[in-house]
């Protein structure tokens, strides 16, 4: 094996460590801090999604609840839960028009909107981490040990 690839991984539960002991910070009420790392998102306890990013963390968490400039009211965090709900839409489909399509079906957006008042309740933990293959591994590892509900590690 790889010596840098070893040393990572045989590091990745101590940091995943360092990460689940983090405090955990409401999801409208991250501190203002300066990105690199990797996030651990938490609905009623319960680890809910992983990820990573370069960006500042509230920026990038923002992205995930819809409080975002590019996205408007779009929360991609709910819309992942109502599919899981909605049977119809359980299938993840990245053609255009899947998301306008299935936010005018008035079953699916009564839970979109349902699921969206649970992500506000959301909590946050995040660990600064620079490197960037030690954040992607990080990341899988997170949502792995975590048994994270929302987890995908599917192409788009």
């Amino acid at each position: 094996m790889n010596v840098k690839f070893k040393v990572i991984i045989d590091g990745l539960h101590k940091k995943y460590e360092k990460l689940t002991s983090c405090t955990e910070y409401d999801i409208k009420s991250i501190p203002q801090k300066e990105g690199n790392g990797v996030y651990l998102l938490k609905l009623n306890g319960k680890p809910l999604y992983a990820g990573r990013t370069k960006r500042n963390f509230q920026k990038r968490i923002n992205d995930h609840i819809g409080n975002s400039d590019k996205k408007g009211d779009y929360c991609s965090i709910a819309f992942r839960l109502a599919r899981k709900k909605v049977k119809q839409f359980e299938k993840a489909n990245y053609k255009k028009g899947f998301r306008e399509m299935a936010m005018k079906n008035p079953e699916f957006k009564k839970v979109y909107n349902l699921q969206k008042e649970r992500v506000c309740k959301m909590k946050v933990q995040y660990v600064v981490e620079k490197d960037p293959l030690t954040q992607a591994l990080l990341e899988i590892y997170a949502q792995v040990e975590s048994n994270c509900i929302l987890k995908d590690f599917d192409t788009h």
